[in-house]
């Protein structure tokens, strides 16, 4: 299943994905057709932010079963990782991304339940890094 279509996305400064030869490409406008997706994505002067994520600079695409969020992790300009997260306006639009994913681009899917210990592991383990880094930040601002 192709997505010959602009998808509308829901995320930080982006607004809409088109899938393009070798990328996937966010807008922060929004548009009616990739026709005007391409117009506006070519255009020197804009102050849209704009993305492109090459299939080949991506290394995982995560979504929770219960969460809309989808998280694409990826490498860009010398390789610095980077991540990109979005959800769809469109629940259909889930699927569609997916499938094109698996079926044009040959990406694996899988799908992994975390015991409940993991689960809870993970959680802490990023709850204590936001909060190192905000202690580092509180300590950087005050000396």
């Amino acid at each position: 299943m192709m997505i010959d279509k602009v998808l509308a996305v829901n995320g930080n400064k982006i607004a809409s994905l088109i899938k393009g030869d070798n990328s996937l490409k966010l807008s922060s406008q929004t548009f009616d057709s990739v026709e005007n997706f391409n117009e506006g994505w070519t255009k020197k002067m804009s102050i849209a932010t704009k993305v492109e994520i090459k299939y080949e600079s991506i290394k995982s695409v995560e979504k929770e079963d219960n969460d809309n969020d989808i998280l694409i992790k990826y490498k860009a300009f010398l390789g610095f990782p980077m991540h990109c997260e979005f959800s769809f306006s469109d629940k259909n639009d889930y699927e569609t991304f997916f499938t094109f994913l698996e079926k044009e681009r040959y990406f694996t899917k899988f799908h992994e339940d975390l015991t409940p210990f993991k689960a809870v592991l993970e959680r802490v383990g990023k709850l204590s890094l936001a909060l190192g880094l905000y202690a580092l930040q509180y300590d950087l601002n005050i000396g």
